[in-house]
């Protein structure tokens, strides 16, 4: 309701998807902080559902990473509106990572699941409309989870920038003593006391495990470990190193701060091997 009064922050993130959506249906707005749906916004979308509509008809409420609503609490208040909704109101939930939402949601939504494009496909799109490298176009496609959208917003140069720097400090990381590791982890991503951005932080995670799968890849081009990124020995071990990560990704969202997440996993995957 444009009538309704919004804080600042909410106005001008609403105004800034606005004029992106219009110039590029594809981009991809994403605020530069955790995203959570908090239980005071659960409270409003069902205050409004219960509202008569001046002109009638049914409703359709989409949440958008229905996922990042903020705990079991808010979600059991979601499932309720689900369970018994008011009467022409229609909920359509989006989420990359449905198992994070409670079963009893599960149950009630019907699954509609939308395979992402090829990271080649998405390579090749790269390479012919923007003119990217074959080769930094090959990464994006890895890292783009099948989506267009996000492999454009990743093919900025400021992204290029921070995924070659990600790139690095992976290179580095397994082969710097356990101290200096973690002493290059401030300065990249607390510059001037203050946090590159949870979006930054996610795509970090990102870019290791394509430099991980990289490596793994190794394995069969050589007759042992790589000499530049994590030296993997088996397929096996890669695997474990995979689910250190993902893990490791996961505590983002946990209020967990992003040096103790990084330290954390690198310090358990050089463990690993």
């Amino acid at each position: 309701d444009p009538e309704r009064p919004k804080s600042n922050a909410a106005a001008e993130y609403i105004k800034e998807f606005m004029e992106a959506k219009r110039s590029d249906p594809f981009s991809i707005i994403r605020p530069n902080k955790k995203p959570t749906i908090k239980l005071n916004d659960i409270r409003e979308l069902i205050a409004e559902l219960n509202r008569t509509s001046v002109e009638g008809g049914p409703k359709v409420v989409i949440i958008y990473s229905a996922d990042q609503v903020a705990n079991v609490g808010c979600q059991s208040i979601m499932l309720k509106s689900i369970e018994e909704p008011p009467t022409g109101a229609h909920f359509i939930l989006t989420s990359a990572a449905p198992e994070r939402l409670l079963p009893t949601i599960h149950s009630r939504c019907q699954t509609i699941r939308f395979a992402p494009v090829d990271p080649e496909v998405i390579a090749l799109r790269l390479v012919d409309e923007m003119g990217i490298d074959v080769e930094q176009a090959r990464v994006i496609g890895s890292l783009c989870g099948g989506g267009w959208g996000n492999a454009k917003r990743l093919a900025g140069e400021e992204h290029q920038s921070w995924r070659n720097l990600m790139t690095g400090f992976w290179d580095g990381a397994f082969r710097a003593r356990p101290h200096e590791m973690l002493a290059q982890i401030e300065p990249i991503f607390r510059p001037g006391k203050k946090s590159v951005g949870f979006d930054a932080l996610l795509q970090a995670f990102d870019v290791w495990g394509y430099c991980l799968w990289r490596d793994c890849l190794r394995l069969s081009e050589t007759s042992g470990p790589s000499t530049v990124g994590a030296p993997i020995p088996d397929l096996e071990t890669g695997w474990a190193c995979w689910r250190i990560l993902q893990n490791g990704r996961s505590t983002l969202y946990v209020n967990v701060g992003e040096r103790h997440a990084i330290a954390g996993t690198f310090l358990a995957m050089r463990r690993r091997l």
